[in-house]
Parts: structure tokens; sequence; C-alpha cells
């Protein structure tokens, strides 16, 4: 079984999932943990590191915030290789490595799915059209399809507050974070026939036990 997790910063999606991690494992089955985005998986994450060693940092920044990393990514030409590199990549994460997972686990809990890319692509590329791209359409229809899908959201307040409590490195900004939330809630993007919206401001356990339900609905496993 499939089962993905989106949404908000700090709407509990890491608590939701440890949970039911827990719960699966508490069940005798085997669970596989699945986190992915797109430009920072660990395969992705090595190439750069090759790549800046290869090429030495002036022309390959160093990884995180920085002005020269920002001036780069606004250059279209870097933006459509490095998007068309990730989007390969994300073939191999969400078209060859989740069928393997889904074939020898019980069950496989993805944190973030196609559409947390789509939304980071819209955001931090709205000029790219990177979605628009053949090879993104590609990997959308080969692409392992979740047997349910989970979408947490809470008010940008309380993603600030809660991003702060955690010291989030890189949290958005408040425009960002409004941008973020008006999408999860945007139908066309997370489809209200796929998504189950849940409200991160419910307690963890009440939520906990909303996810067991609506799971032995599809699939009695809990």
């Amino acid at each position: 079984m499939l089962i993905t997790f989106s949404g908000s910063d700090g709407a509990g999606k890491t608590t939701q999932i440890n949970l039911l991690i827990d719960r699966l494992r508490a069940n005798h089955l085997r669970v596989k943990y699945f986190w992915s985005r797109a430009g920072y998986t660990p395969g992705f994450l090595a190439f750069k590191r090759v790549l800046r060693f290869c090429l030495g940092e002036k022309i390959a920044p160093p990884s995180g915030e920085s002005a020269r990393r920002t001036q780069m990514l606004s250059d279209p030409r870097i933006v459509y290789i490095w998007g068309t590199l990730a989007i390969i990549d994300l073939i191999i994460y969400y078209a060859i490595a989740l069928r393997y997972y889904r074939w020898r686990y019980d069950a496989v809990v993805c944190d973030r799915f196609l559409p947390d890319t789509h939304l980071d692509f819209l955001i931090n590329h709205p000029s790219a059209s990177l979605t628009d791209l053949r090879i993104w359409k590609t990997l959308k229809k080969i692409a392992v399809k979740p047997d349910c899908s989970f979408l947490l959201t809470v008010p940008v307040a309380v993603s600030q507050l809660r991003s702060k409590q955690k010291g989030e490195p890189y949290p958005d900004d408040e425009q960002t974070l409004q941008i973020r939330l008006k999408n999860y809630l945007d139908s066309s993007l997370f489809p209200v026939n796929q998504y189950r919206h849940l409200n991160g401001m419910e307690s963890p356990d009440f939520l906990s036990e909303k996810i067991k339900k609506h799971l032995n609905l599809i699939k009695p496993i809990l």
C-alpha cells in the first residue's frame, strides 16, 4: 500500500507519519518511509557534490541560501537544465524505486509527492514552466499511483509560529506561505477525490484516529 502525506509547513505531517509508521509496525507490517524533493534527493545531492568538486564553487556554488545561488537560478537556461535533471532523478524515485518498495514492503509512507514538487516549481521558478516540459508529463504518467493521500493544512500564522518553534533554518516568508496554502486548497492541484483533507489545528491523536479509520475503509491494515 502506498500512502502519501502533503501539506503546509508545521501542519503536523511528520508527527502523523511517525504515528502511522508506529501503528503499522505494531501490526507486524513491513514499512518503508520515503521522502523526496526535487533537487534534494540523496542521489541528486551526491551528483551536486561531484559537480562542485569537478567545477569548483565559483561555477557551482555551495548548497543553501546565497546571493550567488539566487543569481544563477535566475538564468532560465540554468533553471531548465536543473529542472530537467531533477525530474529525471524523480523518475528514478517515483517510477522505479517506489515500485520496488511497494513490492518489497507491506506499506510505503511518502513524505511529499508529485503535487508538492509541482507546487515547488510554480513558486520557485514561475517563469520556467517546468511542469509544461514533456519529461514532467512523462513522469506524471509513469509514476506509481498512491492508494491513499492525505493533505494537512494550517493557517499561515500558525505555520510561521510552528516553524519558528522547530528552528527551521530556511522558513518561507509570509507571502510564500500564503501562496502555498492557496495552492494546497486548489482542487486542480490537490483533487478532493484523491486527497483526504485534514485540519492540522486538530489534536495529533484525533488526526491519527481519522487517518486510521480512512485507511481501514480502503484496505483494513490497522
